[in-house]
């Protein structure tokens, strides 16, 4: 009972550590969101200063195709799924991330990682809070591994309703993939008892 209870006295104090941790992590990307909103402020003022590489204030559409397609290849990398695979079920704990570790490719050292998991059933709001500001974070540091996209002259803004658009193209997709799976259960199951009957 003891080695239990000291398991359970360790659990406990992991997770208010992790607690920790993940609101340490959530106003660091509170902090360069606001960081990167008055970088682009100063941009704006200093545009006619021959700031040539000022981003734009609205994408036009070729612009806005580009970066959805770049977003949604980087946030199948997070979920780490490919195109042709169904998209990941939502956690049952209530979670936007799954704790998993990665190879160093350069060393070989398994390392912590994480993948992305959007609550499916839940609203753009939800995962907007729960994940949005570390996934932008990470498509600024890490895109280069997935697509030769040049994130650098996209705003906040451009980003984050980017995000949002291939969320919801995601989302319709995840509700037709979920539509087949329940119409192949409800075939299989009146074939079962089609079967019963002969």
């Amino acid at each position: 009972a003891n080695g239990i209870d000291g398991l359970a006295a360790d659990v406990a104090a992991h997770s208010e550590h992790v607690g920790v941790v993940e609101g340490a992590l959530r106003v660091a990307l509170e902090r360069l969101a606001l960081a990167e909103g008055r970088i682009e402020a100063l941009a704006d003022n200093t545009r006619g200063i021959g700031a040539a590489s000022a981003p734009p204030e609205k994408l036009n559409q070729k612009q806005k195709n580009a970066l959805q397609a770049a977003v949604r290849v980087c946030l199948r990398a997070f979920m780490e799924i490919t195109d042709s695979e169904a998209l990941p079920q939502p956690l049952a704990n209530g979670d936007f991330w799954e704790a998993t570790t990665m190879v160093n490719p350069r060393t070989g050292e398994e390392l912590p990682s994480r993948r992305l998991r959007p609550r499916w059933d839940s609203s753009w709001a939800d995962n907007e809070e729960a994940w949005l500001l570390d996934i932008m974070h990470r498509i600024r540091v890490d895109s280069k591994e997935y697509t030769s996209h040049d994130f650098g002259l996209a705003t906040h803004e451009h980003m984050k309703n980017a995000i949002e658009s291939v969320f919801k193209g995601f989302l319709k997709k995840w509700a037709s993939q979920n539509a087949s799976e329940a119409k192949k259960q409800a075939k299989m199951l009146l074939a079962k008892k089609n079967q019963r009957k002969m």
